[in-house]
C-alpha cells in the first residue's frame, strides 16, 4: 500500500512539473502622454516557462480601440509567441488603461491580463 501511495505521489509531482507556465513580457506598456487620434504599435512576448506545450485558446482586447494578433496558438516549452497589439487613441483627453486578455491552458493562469496605459493630451 505504501509503495502504491509513493508511486502515485511521484507521478502527480511529475505531472505538475510538466505543465505549461505562461509569462507575458512586458506585463504592461505605459505610453505616457500621447496625442489624441494617433495609433501606437507594441509587441509582447508570450513565453512558455513550463515543461509542456502552452495552448493559447483566445486573445482579445477590452475595447475596439485595441487590435491584437498572436503569431501562433501553441508555444513549446521555453519558447515564445509574438503578440502584436495596436492602440488608437481617441480625441477625448484624459488617462486611460486598456486590457488585453490571453486565455490559455496554463493551470491557474487560464486568463492572464496585460495592460496598455497612458494619458491622451489634446491634439
Amino acid at each position: 500500500m505504501l509503495c502504491a501511495l509513493l508511486a502515485l505521489s511521484v507521478s502527480y509531482a511529475a505531472a505538475v512539473k510538466s505543465q505549461p507556465k505562461l509569462k507575458v513580457i512586458p506585463e504592461f506598456w505605459d505610453l505616457g502622454k500621447i496625442k489624441g487620434g494617433s495609433t501606437y504599435n507594441f509587441t509582447y512576448k508570450v513565453y512558455n516557462a513550463g515543461r509542456a506545450p502552452l495552448k493559447i485558446n483566445n486573445v482579445r482586447a477590452s475595447c475596439g480601440c485595441t487590435n491584437v494578433n498572436i503569431s501562433t496558438r501553441e508555444v513549446l516549452p521555453y519558447r515564445y509567441a509574438t503578440l502584436e497589439a495596436s492602440y488608437t487613441s481617441g480625441s477625448a483627453a484624459g488617462k486611460f488603461e486598456k486590457n488585453i486578455y490571453v486565455e490559455s491552458n496554463a493551470p491557474s493562469q487560464e486568463m492572464t491580463t496585460v495592460k496598455i496605459k497612458g494619458e491622451v493630451i489634446e491634439k
